[in-house]
């Protein structure tokens, strides 16, 4: 039983370490998806408390800790790229209401 024990344990720092990867190379909704497998395993593992535990729990926070930076980051370009968006809309729609002054005047 001990082994199945390390096994969800090496298995949860794994997934972990992956959801890292996937956020370095922007792979947002395969991250969203691998952590919903995770979260079962982390209440499995975390559900018997040991000083081994702490020493994983340490880890995976500091890989959640750069994951989120990583997100956070990503949150800000995406808003970025929306604004951008919404300034190329406005100046279309300035330009098809000039385009229709201009068509209806002639």
């Amino acid at each position: 039983m001990m082994e199945v024990k390390a096994s969800s344990h090496e298995q949860l720092l794994t997934l972990s370490r992956e959801m890292l990867t996937l956020a370095e190379s922007s792979e947002w909704e395969r991250l969203a998806e691998m952590e919903q497998s995770r979260e079962s395993l982390f209440y499995l593992v975390f559900s018997e408390m040991g000083s081994h535990n702490a020493a994983l729990g340490r880890e995976i926070l500091a890989i959640d800790k750069e994951i989120m930076t990583l997100a956070r980051a990503a949150m800000s370009n995406v808003q970025h790229d929306a604004q951008k968006l919404r300034d190329a809309g406005k100046a279309n729609n300035a330009y098809q209401a000039i385009q229709a002054l201009v068509s209806g005047g002639s």
